[in-house]
């Protein structure tokens, strides 16, 4: 299942490789923060990825 973050200003971002892979959005990492304790990694997406996955109903 895709999971995407839809921004304020409409635009919608990709938070997981089959939302990634489906070319139709883009990707988040041109917005996602940097991690203060690990500079070059940017903040972790995990739990807004399982958020979303919550939100899909189930086949």
């Amino acid at each position: 299942m895709a999971v995407t973050f839809i921004a304020p200003d409409g635009k919608e971002y990709a938070l997981n490789g089959t939302a990634s892979g489906s070319g139709y959005f883009s990707p988040i990492d041109s917005i996602q923060k940097p991690d203060p304790t690990n500079p070059p990694a940017k903040k972790d997406i995990g739990p807004l990825i399982s958020e979303g996955l919550k939100l899909c109903p189930q086949v």
